[in-house]
């Protein structure tokens, strides 16, 4: 018999005040910590990372009630290990996507961070010790969410290992990004997870205040887990196959002039035509290059940080 999983009330569209003291009290707990279960029999480690980004909630939220299910014997670990840490507590602390001050944890996973000292902030130490955990991991998932209205998809590699990880995730689709195009050449959680050896996966699960995903992706990492014998269970059917797409350009930023864009195109997995106007950089009409959808499209304050204002997917046939 399945057994039963605590939940909570995860309606709102909004941060409510309980969901936010929630976030809060996973903060409180896990901190900078990287905590681990492990059963009493050999399997797969899978590494849980939530809160790269401190507005993106669900990730924090699904490694709390990961962590309470693990201890209070809702979810007994039979094989294998579970590792959940916290990526970015500064940034959570204020809910913001990065602290003040502070750098963009998503993009700090590279060799010139992960192999020198020589950066001491905040979020380059927290890369180097998250990178150590993933060396001693197989599965890696990063939990995020968007910052405008989106679908939940899946980022990561077209391999059939990777295939056997995220086909449990509800998703409208699957990212793939061969160029690297989104993370400007490297630097991201599953990219350094992939380039380790182990099965990097970056799951969006809408937009940063939606938390309607958070019981649907708690039973596809069980589903994960009972697959591969770490925990009992009767095994689920995943979840439907959406559409796959493929990352084809950047939409750059000028901080000269604003960008707006055009009707309907400020939402994830917004549709374009190859040649329709996707906004406008102050005079200039910017056109889609391809037959696809638009991704990760930038609030305002968030486009200078990253230095585009979105980008383009076309669909894979």
């Amino acid at each position: 018999m399945e057994q039963r999983i605590e939940t909570m009330n995860t309606q709102s569209e909004t941060v409510d005040p309980a969901i936010r003291e929630r976030v809060l009290e996973t903060l409180h707990t896990l901190g900078e910590d990287i905590i681990s279960y492990e059963g009493p029999h050999a399997g797969p480690t899978i590494f849980i990372v939530g809160g790269t980004h401190g507005n993106e909630i669900l990730g924090v939220l699904l490694l709390g009630l990961l962590q309470r299910n693990l201890e209070n014997g809702q979810l007994p670990l039979k094989a294998g290990k579970i590792k959940l840490a916290l990526g970015n507590p500064k940034a959570i602390e204020v809910n913001e996507r990065v602290a003040k001050g502070g750098d963009d944890l998503n993009r700090m996973f590279t060799p010139e961070v992960l192999n020198s000292e020589d950066n001491q902030g905040f979020e380059a130490r927290r890369a180097r010790n998250i990178a150590r955990e993933i060396r001693n991991s197989d599965i890696v998932i990063d939990l995020h969410s968007t910052n405008r209205p989106s679908p939940a998809f899946v980022c990561a590699q077209d391999t059939d290992l990777h295939q056997s990880v995220f086909k449990w995730l509800p998703r409208k689709a699957v990212v793939f990004d061969p160029n690297r195009i989104v993370s400007g050449g490297g630097g991201s959680i599953d990219e350094i997870a992939d380039d380790y050896g182990k099965v990097g996966i970056c799951y969006e699960s809408g937009q940063a205040t939606d938390t309607k995903n958070l019981m649907p992706v708690f039973r596809a990492l069980r589903g994960l887990m009972i697959e591969n014998s770490m925990v009992e269970g009767e095994l689920p059917e995943p979840p439907p196959i959406g559409a796959d797409y493929t990352v084809v350009e950047s939409i750059a930023y000028d901080p000269n002039n604003a960008f707006v864009f055009a009707e309907g195109k400020e939402q994830g997995f917004a549709p374009v035509t190859k040649g329709e106007l996707i906004g406008h950089r102050g005079d200039e009409a910017v056109y889609s290059s391809v037959d696809g959808v638009i991704l990760f499209p930038k609030r305002p304050e968030h486009q200078r940080m990253a230095g585009l204002v979105c980008y383009v997917a076309s669909r894979r046939k």
